[in-house]
């Protein structure tokens, strides 16, 4: 995988849900027009969230 460079501040601005798509979203390869790959993964962060948030 090419070297990506970001800036950091992008990188606080966003949530952790936010992150981990983009993130599983890049090493998967999936183009950002896959309406599908967006759902899934969409949904994947609203589960781990929600796992998150009922763990106290």
């Amino acid at each position: 995988m090419k070297e990506k460079h970001v800036n950091s501040l992008d990188i606080f601005t966003h949530s952790y849900p936010e992150i981990y798509a983009g993130v599983a979203l890049t090493l998967a390869g999936v183009c950002s027009k896959d309406k599908q790959a967006m759902y899934n993964i969409t949904q994947e962060t609203v589960r781990i969230l929600h796992e998150t948030e009922t763990k106290d």
